[in-house]
């Protein structure tokens, strides 16, 4: 029983359960999924939605990511399609190289918040004009 006060801290009190700065999204993911798991394992499931909202809550976005992460989860915090979509913020598209060269998407911004915190990769396919 004495668990119990912990995990409840871990989960929704306790600063480092933020996605740190050089963290990457997988093991940010796999952090806070293991620390759900923990606290299900005292008698205390998490509802999905709100799992899915702590989730993108502390993974510590700029404006831009938000915006992908609500254009693919159309507005909605399931749990696994969350983990999906923050992942997909890291993730290259299949067949692009480090320079963008094999002409089916390019890399064309990265952004980056003032105070360096959060990250986000834009990929785009090619235009016509491109061709």
């Amino acid at each position: 029983m004495i668990k119990l006060p912990q995990r409840v801290e871990e989960v929704f009190y306790q600063a480092d359960r933020k996605r740190k700065h050089d963290e990457s999204m997988i093991k940010y993911i796999a952090r806070r999924k293991e620390r759900f798991q923990k606290l299900e394992g005292e008698g205390w499931p998490v509802p999905d939605p709100i799992k899915a909202y702590m989730l993108y809550r502390d993974a510590d976005l700029n404006e831009k990511c938000r915006e992908l992460i609500h254009m693919w989860t159309q507005g909605e915090f399931d749990f696994a399609q969350m983990q999906k979509s923050l992942k997909q913020l890291e993730m290259q598209p299949p067949g692009v190289y480090g320079d963008g060269s094999n002409g089916k998407s390019r890399l064309i911004g990265f952004l980056e918040e003032e105070e360096a915190r959060s990250t986000c990769l834009l990929y785009t396919s090619p235009s016509p004009r491109d061709s």
